[in-house]
């Protein structure tokens, strides 16, 4: 009996790894998931570089095997300083994506979150990043409102 028992456990073993491959995958390597404190003691008089760029950062997603991929920041289609949505769904992804995201004054000291999801004909997969922007300047350093992984 053990031996059937492990005899079936080995194929659905088999079959779950033959059958991943096909379901997308997607994660977000900049900024850092972070798990978001603000306000926390540790970081009330931290020195951190204020977000280059006039307060563009850019997000990278790391996308294996998706026919689509979706950005949204706070849940929010990705836009320019001009309000003009700038990405879209993008079909067939690269491996590597390299987002502009503009993060507006009123984003700024505030947790934001960047969604990512990744479909194909198999199903979906979705990824969060938190994370606490600091002003927007030439990358010099200024108080920070809370501690992130982004910096």
């Amino acid at each position: 009996m053990k031996r059937i028992i492990a005899g079936l456990a080995l194929l659905l073993l088999t079959a779950s790894l033959a059958a991943g491959g096909t379901v997308p995958r997607v994660g977000i390597m900049h900024p850092r998931q972070a798990k978001v404190f603000i306000h926390p003691p540790v970081c009330e008089n931290r020195l951190l570089p204020s977000i280059p760029n006039r307060g563009v950062i850019y997000a990278q997603v790391l996308v294996h095997n998706a026919d689509t991929l979706y950005i949204e920041f706070n849940g929010q289609p990705v836009r320019d300083e001009f309000g003009n949505i700038i990405y879209y769904p993008k079909v067939n992804p690269g491996y590597l994506e390299i987002i502009p995201i503009y993060i507006e004054d009123q984003y700024q000291h505030k947790a934001c979150y960047i969604t990512a999801r990744a479909e194909n004909g198999h199903g979906s997969h979705s990824v969060y990043a938190a994370f606490i922007p600091i002003p927007a300047g030439k990358g010099d350093k200024v108080p920070a409102f809370g501690c992130t992984s982004m910096y």
